[in-house]
């Protein structure tokens, strides 16, 4: 055992992992996004108190103002957004391909990222080492 144990994580899968990379980006030249549920999507939408709200938004100008404190033009009462959670629905995977292979393989970037830095430490040292001699 070496002192990068991720790094040995990673060149137990690194064939496997390049395959697929190669098949998710075939995949994403072909128009296919990966997807993913989500449970706890948020969106702001017009309040649609008033009965004639759905009409004011496609013939007033003023709607559309997320930020703006307005009067109905129908009914003059004050109206704006409000916001709407526990949405459900499919959005895009954020993850991109390269965290994705990594939480496949149980790999941490960030602890590859840390190992990588020791061992350019390592060898810069080496380097100092055999420049002094």
């Amino acid at each position: 055992m070496t002192s990068y144990p991720e790094h040995e994580k990673q060149a137990k899968v690194i064939d496997q992992a390049q395959a697929i990379s190669e098949f998710l980006e075939w995949l994403a030249g072909q128009g296919v996004q990966l997807m993913t549920w989500r449970e706890d999507l948020t969106d702001t939408r017009p309040d649609d108190d008033c009965p004639a709200a759905k009409y004011s938004r496609l013939h007033c100008d003023h709607w559309g103002h997320v930020n703006a404190e307005h009067e109905c033009c129908n009914c003059g009462r004050p109206y704006g957004f409000r916001e709407i959670t526990g949405i459900k629905g499919w959005v895009r995977e954020p993850r991109g391909i390269l965290q994705l292979l990594a939480d496949w393989a149980g790999i941490d970037l960030n602890v590859i990222e840390a190992e990588k830095r020791q061992m350019l430490a390592g060898i810069r040292a080496m380097n100092a080492v055999r420049a002094d001699q």
